[in-house]
């Protein structure tokens, strides 16, 4: 969750004004929601892991390409559709508000269900 409010933190700071020109294979709003929520709990399932942060960062990009396989995005379009919209920071607040209700929620949601040892970070993948 930490990583969310910089997130928000930068987009705030950054007073950028939107290119007019759209990358190719521009992801919608919706499906930048769905990639990022996922990348934020993959992102906190990592962090509660503790590894060192070679680690981390090996197992996360083992992870994360998985999860562009699952949203069947390549990387690189992800990347671009990122810098664009953040491009607009009034469109990224609007997309990270979405964000973050939506992890708040599946937080309370998993709050009020019993705990799991395992990481479960295959549950966002599949």
């Amino acid at each position: 969750m930490k990583n969310i409010f910089l997130v928000i933190l930068i987009l705030m700071a950054t007073s950028c004004t939107k290119s007019d020109k759209k990358p190719e294979n521009l992801l919608s709003r919706e499906k930048m929601v769905s990639i990022l929520i996922d990348v934020h709990i993959l992102e906190s399932e990592i962090q509660t892991l503790r590894l060192s942060k070679d680690s981390s960062q090996l197992l996360f990009n083992t992870f994360e390409r998985e999860l562009f396989e699952k949203h069947q995005v390549k990387k690189e379009v992800y990347k671009k559709s990122f810098e664009y919209y953040l491009e607009g920071v009034k469109e990224m607040e609007k997309i990270y508000e979405v964000v973050i209700d939506s992890l708040n929620y599946r937080e309370k949601s998993a709050d009020a269900k019993p705990k799991s040892d395992s990481l479960k970070t295959n549950n966002i993948l599949h």
